[in-house]
């Protein structure tokens, strides 16, 4: 069964890949101006607008097939080959073009083990295996805990949106009162005991990007896309008055500072919903949401061969910023269209078949 694709998924997609290509190029090439290094660091959400589409995305499958006949099984053999095979690839890539260490997103120790972890999806679950062998790979392996809960999700909640809502708002409070803090304390005592020192913004980084804390994105991601056809009840409004209320509460009284986070990931929401609800598109950023996967998993190198390869010293930091995120977005929406005609494309075909 062909699914059609939604064309504000794809637009929201591509402002994603461009707000972490920004993110990601600043960091190497910064601008030296104040306003765009703040505009820039935004861009690091667009990992978190990824995780929204891609709720959505699963929730518009899942309704057009769930029919089917081994409808959970065909589920997981499309989204293990719809991310594996680009994800793999990408592995034996940077292990080769980062054996001197120089590509700054990836910890430098990799062995064995965290080669296999990261392979299997697994590194997701430790602070120094997030990022060890791919760039990003903390939302690939964050994707796929979510694929591995989303039928169960879909089985029990099905299309009761407010559910979606109060399981976000569940967890929240479970992170941010208890696991976040049974987390830091861990960790540090952890790494203080084995290594003589607390790592603190490896352990700070894990509490940031373990599946726990970005769960409730996904969540938000479910309830969305149920609103959309549907009008938000006063349950639901006070429900999210409540969310608010608490943040704040915590953020004044207990010094725990996630109400900014909350303001941010309900932009993104807020964004979503109008791009969805108005039918919101661009060919061209359309076109890069189409390709995102690769452009996301290999935009990394293609930012790491260009400082490495190109020399900017005659030109203004904040040309040289817009040159590079311009050049980068060229480059990897190539590449990831060569590797989705040679690669993706056959093996979907061949999925198909069977799923």
């Amino acid at each position: 069964m062909n699914i059609n694709r939604v064309r504000s998924y794809d637009f929201l997609r591509g402002i994603a890949i461009l707000a972490v290509i920004i993110v990601h190029a600043h960091q190497i090439f910064p601008s030296g101006v104040s306003i765009i290094t703040s505009a820039s660091e935004m861009g690091s959400y667009g990992v978190h607008l990824f995780f929204l589409v891609s709720a959505l995305t699963m929730c518009h499958i899942w309704q057009q097939r769930k029919e089917q006949s081994n409808a959970i099984r065909k589920f997981y053999i499309r989204r293990i080959f719809r991310i594996a095979p680009l994800f793999w690839l990408a592995i034996p890539t940077y292990l080769y073009f980062n054996a001197s260490g120089e590509i700054g997103w990836i910890q430098k120790d990799v062995e064995p083990l965290k080669i296999f972890l990261t392979a299997s999806f697994l590194n997701g679950f430790w602070p120094n295996y997030l990022n060890n062998v791919v760039p990003g790979a903390w939302s690939i392996a964050a994707e796929m805990i979510f694929y591995g809960f989303f039928p169960f999700l879909m089985l029990t909640i099905g299309n009761n949106k407010k559910l979606y809502l109060y399981l976000a708002f569940l967890i929240w409070l479970f992170n941010v009162f208890y696991f976040e803090i049974m987390l830091d304390n861990y960790f540090s005592e952890y790494y203080l005991s084995l290594y003589g020192n607390p790592y603190t913004p490896l352990v700070q980084e894990f509490l940031i990007l373990n599946f726990i804390n970005v769960a409730p994105v996904y969540l938000i991601g479910c309830y969305l896309f149920f609103y959309v056809n549907e009008r938000i009840s006063y349950e639901e409004i006070f429900l999210l008055l409540i969310w608010i209320f608490v943040a704040v509460y915590a953020k004044y009284f207990f010094g725990i500072n996630d109400f900014d986070y909350l303001l941010i990931y309900s932009s993104i929401a807020f964004f979503t919903i109008i791009c969805v609800k108005r039918k919101i598109n661009s060919f061209y950023i359309e076109l890069l949401g189409k390709y995102s996967y690769g452009m996301y998993l290999f935009h990394f190198l293609v930012i790491f061969l260009i400082n490495k390869l190109y020399s900017f010293d005659n030109y203004n930091d904040s040309i040289v910023f817009f040159m590079v995120v311009i050049l980068v977005t060229i480059l990897s929406f190539l590449l990831s269209l060569i590797l989705y005609n040679l690669i993706e494309k056959p093996i979907h075909k061949l999925v198909s078949r069977v799923a």
